[in-house]
This record gives C-alpha cells, sequence and structure tokens, in this order.
C-alpha cells in the first residue's frame, strides 16, 4: 500500500508542476487557414441600409383600438456596427427633432433590430420601442413598436418600410 500511494502523490506532483509550467494561454498550430470574417460567415453581414426609405404606420391603443395612420420618407445613414440613425424635423423651425435608431442584433436574410422612436415633448415624450426586421432581400422593413405617446397615451405603432434608394 505505501508504495501505491506514494506513486498517487508523485503522479499528482508531478501532473501539478507540468501544468504549471506550461503557458497560461492554449496555442493552436497553424494550418495556414484565416478564419473567415463576418461578411463570408452569415447573409447580411455586410448589408447597408442607409439612405431614404418610404413607410406606412398603424397607430393604435394597447387594446388594439386603430387610431390612426401615416406615411412618410425618412433617411437612414449606419454606423460601422451596423446601426441605422435618423433625425426628423417636422419642419425647418421644428424646436423637438424624432430621433429614431435601429440597433442591429442579428445577421441573416432578415436582420433583427431594436428599433426606438424618441420625440420629447412637454407633457409626455413620445418614447415607443420595440422588435424590427430587414428583409434584405427585399429591402423592407417591418416593426412592431409600444410605448408612449404625445399625451402620455400608450399606443402600438405597426410600421412597414422600403428603401427607395436602391
Amino acid at each position: 500500500m505505501r508504495a501505491s500511494s506514494t506513486a498517487g502523490v508523485v503522479f499528482v506532483a508531478t501532473m501539478f508542476f507540468v501544468g504549471c509550467a506550461q503557458s497560461p494561454s492554449p496555442t493552436m498550430a497553424s494550418s495556414g487557414v484565416t478564419a473567415p470574417t463576418s461578411a463570408q460567415v452569415a447573409p447580411g453581414a455586410s448589408y447597408d441600409g442607409s439612405g431614404p426609405w418610404h413607410f406606412n404606420v398603424i397607430f393604435s391603443s394597447i387594446s388594439g383600438e386603430e387610431l390612426g395612420r401615416g406615411e412618410g420618407d425618412i433617411t437612414f445613414t449606419q454606423d460601422l456596427d451596423g446601426n441605422l440613425h435618423a433625425t426628423v424635423l417636422d419642419g425647418p423651425a421644428d424646436p423637438r427633432p424624432t430621433v429614431v435608431t435601429l440597433t442591429r442584433k442579428g445577421l441573416g436574410q432578415k436582420i433583427t433590430y431594436k428599433m426606438s422612436s424618441l420625440e420629447p415633448h412637454t407633457d409626455c415624450d413620445e418614447d415607443v420601442s420595440g422588435p424590427a426586421q430587414i428583409d434584405i432581400a427585399t429591402d423592407t422593413l417591418t416593426a412592431r413598436l409600444t410605448g408612449t405617446q404625445e399625451g402620455c397615451m400608450r399606443v402600438v405603432w405597426s410600421i412597414t418600410a422600403t428603401k427607395t434608394g436602391v
């Protein structure tokens, strides 16, 4: 028994010293292959959503009652992370610009985003956000945003938009 326990202690001590003597970071043998870039990995990685878009929106109450419809044009810029940004003025003297942001969350044929729209008001800010998706094959955006609208009303916005500067 004494030889077995001594051999076990020597084995554990050897493993400890060999483990401590090794480099703290693992290394891999070079195979001459480079890692794929994000553009090579998934569709949509190089998608450029900047430019003009035409949108339609249906405004509804939280209970589903349609409150109105609207349409218009918006121009997005895209940052290096693929996020889209726009500032919209109702007119040249508009003191309350609307800031719209789409924060990229994924890749693929249908790119997912978190969309938000914020416009300051004296009584209650317009502040809506929710999931959005761009189908890169058709340059079509769909989104369902919830939050508060001017007047502090809880609302749902159902948005569809098409890129017009293609």
